[in-house]
């Protein structure tokens, strides 16, 4: 019985001994250097709008109007180098109460709101491109009043 309580103790010790030395032999450890590069590609966005609003415009439904005319291109002809989306959101600026809707070429629409956000729209790159957008104005009065609004134009880049 001695004698196998000191092969079984020895047959750990060997074990452990050899379980120990193997690791650093068997195995061996990587390591790798390599470099990145990494390559970005500027280009100019061009998204511009300007306000028509000579006060005289009236639509088919009686509303006094103004047209946003978004364009793909600059005042010098340079025209935007990457695919854009955009769109147009009208707000009332302090001290005024009129009611906005927009129509746009393709018969898009809205309901007469204080505030809204048109859908979004894009623009390609390569040629000159523009949408024009009219805008409804409604007053409580329905009398000639002067009417502060705020237009934002939201533009962002797209994946080409």
């Amino acid at each position: 019985m001695k004698k196998i309580k000191i092969f079984v103790l020895s047959f750990i010790l060997v074990a452990f001994v050899f379980i120990s030395y193997i690791p650093d032999k068997t195995f061996s450890r990587y390591t790798k250097n390599g470099s990145v590069n990494i390559t970005t590609t500027s280009a100019d966005m061009i998204c511009d709008a300007t306000i028509d609003n000579p006060g005289t415009y009236i639509s088919n439904d009686g509303w006094a109007y103004f047209k946003v005319t978004i364009k793909n291109y600059n005042t010098s002809g340079d025209i935007t180098e990457v695919p854009i989306q955009y769109n147009l959101t009208v707000s009332n600026q302090t001290g005024s109460s009129a009611v906005y809707r927009y129509l746009d070429a393709s018969g898009n629409s809205n309901n007469f709101e204080s505030t809204f956000t048109t859908r979004n729209y894009a623009f390609t790159t390569g040629t000159q491109q523009s949408q024009v957008i009219n805008v409804e104005v409604k007053t409580d009065s329905m009398t000639s009043e002067n009417v502060d609004f705020k237009v934002d134009l939201n533009c962002f880049q797209v994946q080409k």
